[in-house]
C-alpha cells in the first residue's frame, strides 16, 4: 500500500487492533500488574522504588501502547 486507505485495512487485521485486548484499559491493568509485582518482589540491588509505583499505579487508569512504553524506561 503506497498510500494509506483506512478502508483497504482486512477486517481480520482491523479486528485484532479494535479487540478489548488493545485498548488502554488493558494497558493500564497489565502495566498495574506489573507494578504490583515489582512491589511485592523489590529487586535486592536496586533502591526502593515505592512511592515511585505506587504513584503510577494511582495515575495510570488508562494507558495507549506509547505511555505504557514510556513508563516502562521511568520504572528504575
Amino acid at each position: 500500500m503506497s498510500k494509506f486507505d483506512a478502508d483497504k485495512i482486512p477486517e481480520d487485521v482491523l479486528k485484532c487492533i479494535l479487540s478489548e485486548k488493545t485498548s488502554p484499559k488493558m494497558f493500564a491493568n497489565r502495566m498495574k500488574y506489573r507494578l504490583e509485582d515489582l512491589l511485592k518482589n523489590p529487586d535486592s540491588f536496586t533502591p526502593s522504588y515505592k512511592n515511585r509505583y505506587n504513584k503510577f499505579i494511582e495515575n495510570s487508569q488508562s494507558l495507549h501502547p506509547l505511555e505504557a512504553y514510556a513508563m516502562t524506561h521511568l520504572l528504575g
